[in-house]
């Protein structure tokens, strides 16, 4: 019996020894990542971007009154731009009555039927730093002016007429003073072309002070087409 009981203490030692030594198990593998969809940040020049203005709203209201600008007056404004006057930025802003493109009153303003007035430069005199070419070269740059002033004015188109004139020009190349002095033209004649003489500029005298000009001017009728 003491024979039996070693050999059942040895087989339960022999057990409580293999179970102490028992390999542990293989860690356990860790889950996998968890897939989060990626999702960019807000444009911040979108987000700054203003609203779209609305769209203005037109008033209705009634069509624009007519012109209250004469037929004289856009006559006149004509004449200005066609005898060299003063630059098209300069002159008034002429309105037409609403729909009306063109004015049929100024049709012969624009294309004279008979052709212009004929004029022709006659004697002159220039005391003073400035040669006789240079003078008679500017006053024909202006001389479609002067044609105007005696077709908007002749008494009697149809005859010849003549006009003298004296003007001062200054150091600066100035006209300072122009006055009438002879020839058959009426008195708003020129007037007219006197304004046209002050408006003039010339180069500055050499070697300095004043000039002194005379001159005078032939009219004659249009030619017939």
């Amino acid at each position: 019996m003491k024979g039996v009981a070693v050999v059942a203490a040895l087989l339960l030692f022999g057990c409580d020894k293999t179970s102490t030594h028992k390999s542990p198990a293989p860690p356990a593998s860790p889950p996998p990542p968890e897939t989060v969809a990626s999702t960019p940040p807000p444009s911040a020049s979108a987000s700054a971007a203003p609203a779209p203005a609305p769209a203005a709203q037109l008033a209705a209201g009634p069509a624009p009154a007519a012109s209250s600008v004469s037929a004289a007056e856009r006559r006149a404004s004509v004449y200005d731009v066609l005898s060299g006057g003063p630059a098209v930025q300069q002159l008034p802003l002429v309105d037409v009555e609403p729909g009306a493109e063109f004015d049929p009153s100024l049709r012969d303003t624009v294309s004279p039927v008979s052709g212009p007035v004929q004029v022709r430069q006659k004697k002159i005199t220039v005391q003073g730093g400035l040669p006789q070419e240079v003078v008679r070269r500017i006053i024909r740059q202006r001389m479609g002016r002067i044609r105007v002033c005696y077709a908007q004015n002749a008494e009697h188109p149809a005859t010849k007429d003549t006009w003298e004139l004296k003007f001062v020009i200054n150091p600066q190349g100035k006209v300072v003073s122009a006055v009438n002095t002879g020839g058959t033209v009426s008195s708003s004649i020129s007037r007219c072309g006197l304004a046209a003489i002050r408006a003039l500029s010339f180069p500055q005298p050499d070697p300095g002070g004043i000039v002194v000009v005379s001159y005078a001017l032939e009219f004659s009728p249009p030619k017939a087409p």
